[in-house]
């Protein structure tokens, strides 16, 4: 399922880069990532500047925010990348976690431009939580703090779907089925809210 605990590798030497040119970096990474899929220079990409403060955090929600608004066939790439990068230890748990709270917490902004959002958080929670960066319990909590009350079913139901696509309804069931998580999921929702959800998977 991942490599839950790996630290990242910092590099000895390498570029110390301000926020605006980190930034800069995680974009130039994505473009370069997109046209050649070549994991060993995406690594030694990242490699050159994780001496920089914050730096695999800043690059994470770099693309994390791209992620929110790009096309749907790029959002593959985006997400294959950072999957890379987090198993090849160059990013960390905490990094995917900061950044997909922000884009979580507020989705209702982020619907009025990407209609398909809620898909979009889906496929990202669903690569995610398989490597063990995200767990259901977190999307709860994070979702809980949407200021939208319409838009948290929504989110759950994104990445119930998503998972559905990916794994099938039985992984859903093992997913969202555990006595902890469907606790944390009934004060989220409702348990009549969460019942409806659930409907789709039997």
């Amino acid at each position: 399922m991942g490599a839950g605990g790996i630290l990242p590798v910092r590099g000895a030497g390498g570029q110390v880069l301000s926020e605006e040119k980190l930034k800069i970096r995680a974009n130039n990474m994505r473009q370069e990532f997109m046209q050649s899929k070549d994991k060993k220079e995406l690594e030694m990409s990242i490699e050159e500047v994780l001496s920089s403060p914050n730096a695999s955090k800043i690059i994470v929600a770099t693309n994390v925010d791209y992620a929110a608004d790009c096309k749907a066939t790029e959002l593959k790439t985006v997400i294959e990348m950072l999957e890379h990068l987090y198993r090849s230890g160059k990013v960390t748990k905490s990094d995917i976690e900061s950044a997909m709270a922000d884009l979580v917490e507020f989705i209702d902004s982020f619907a009025c431009d990407n209609p398909r959002i809620y898909d979009y958080v889906g496929d990202m929670f669903c690569s995610f939580a398989n490597m063990q960066a995200l767990t259901v319990a977190w999307l709860a909590d994070c979702t809980s703090k949407v200021m939208e009350e319409s838009c948290k079913p929504k989110v759950i139901d994104g990445a119930m779907k998503s998972i559905q696509k990916e794994y099938g309804t039985e992984a859903v069931k093992s997913c969202f089925g555990d006595a902890s998580e469907r606790q944390a999921l009934e004060r989220l929702l409702g348990k009549a809210k969460l019942t409806e959800l659930e409907a789709q998977f039997v």
